[in-house]
């Protein structure tokens, strides 16, 4: 059994503190630029959100669009007809929802506007545009 002299503990002791030292650098970097990197580049959850025009058709003063949400629902940010904001309801599942909204999933729905004659009615997500024409 051999002694072991104080320095020789201090030494023991001062490579540990290093090597938690350079470890918790690495780890600290490692989460500053995975954060800016996913600040960058957005939460690709939210490209996974989606819906499908089904079909569209305009009657009276008031045009109309079916969809269906995808798998993990899609939050529904504006309605447009013609490019244009338009004044619209939106009824999924039986449910009436006001914009913008986070649809549920895999369900279908449709969007009533106030406007006359036929037109494009574009759907605004979060993760893009859709559009539709609704004729007579």
């Amino acid at each position: 059994m051999t002694v072991r002299g104080i320095s020789d503990e201090v030494a023991e002791l001062m490579l540990i503190l290093v090597v938690l030292a350079v470890g918790g650098a690495f780890l600290s970097y490692y989460y500053v630029t995975l954060t800016q990197y996913e600040g960058s580049v957005g939460n690709g959850y939210e490209y996974l959100q989606y819906l499908v025009p089904m079909s569209a058709w305009s009657a009276g003063d008031q045009v109309y669009a079916t969809f269906s949400t995808g798998p993990y629902g899609v939050r529904l940010l504006n309605v447009l007809v013609n490019s244009s904001p338009a004044s619209c309801n939106v009824t999924v599942g039986g449910v009436a929802y006001k914009l913008p909204a986070d649809l549920p999933a895999a369900s279908m729905g449709y969007v009533s506007c106030r406007w006359s004659g036929p037109g494009l009615v574009t759907l605004v997500t979060g993760s893009g545009e859709v559009s539709v024409y609704a004729g007579p």
